[in-house]
């Protein structure tokens, strides 16, 4: 799954959370799944954003309520017709990427990304040559291993997280590069 504008920019301020999975009309509310249940965000976001029509245009929450652990109920403040609310799903919900005003000096390494995968998702993984595969949207550890988790061709596939291939991470762009085999995705 390609996101539409590729947030490997320099200054990507925007992280893709969610996505509007369905819209009821009697209740004027959509529900979203989360891609994560470890994702950063507080619910106290005023807006979410949507890509329409090439650009990012704000939604403005009138009342959330989480309803399970991925799971989401949104009602916006502008009311939309039920032709302009259908339009909305399966669209991929953003909320601004926090200003980081203080420099972190913490240099991430391996162990401490294996430590504390959290910090990676929503990262862009790349390969050794440079080719972006996807955007991590969650992980899963089992015992000191970690499986990270992207949405390649609309399909949830796994990458296991091993020092041996192990590149590079480009905290300021959001990039993790690894060296990926051929089989290692599974998908």
């Amino acid at each position: 799954m390609t996101l539409p504008i590729e947030p490997s920019s320099e200054n990507s301020q925007f992280c893709k959370i969610g996505q509007i999975i369905s819209y009821s009309e009697r209740n004027i509310n959509f529900s979203i799944k989360l891609f994560t249940n470890e994702t950063d965000f507080d619910g106290k976001s005023k807006a979410f954003l949507i890509y329409l029509n090439g650009q990012f245009v704000p939604f403005f929450i009138k009342k959330i309520e989480k309803t399970g652990t991925l799971f989401l109920q949104i009602v916006f403040d502008e009311l939309l017709n039920s032709t302009q609310a259908k339009e909305l799903l399966q669209k991929d919900i953003y909320v601004e990427t926090p200003v980081i005003h203080k420099k972190n000096t913490e240099k991430k390494t391996f162990k401490t990304l294996l430590e504390n995968p959290k910090s990676i998702v929503g990262f862009l993984l790349k390969n050794q040559q440079g080719k972006t595969l996807g955007q991590i949207s969650n992980y899963y550890k089992i015992s000191e291993q970690v499986l990270l988790s992207l949405q390649i061709n609309g399909k949830e596939c796994l990458v296991p997280f091993i020092k041996e291939f192990f590149i590079s991470i480009e905290d300021g762009k959001k990039i993790l590069n690894m060296e990926i085999l051929e089989g290692l995705i599974d998908c």
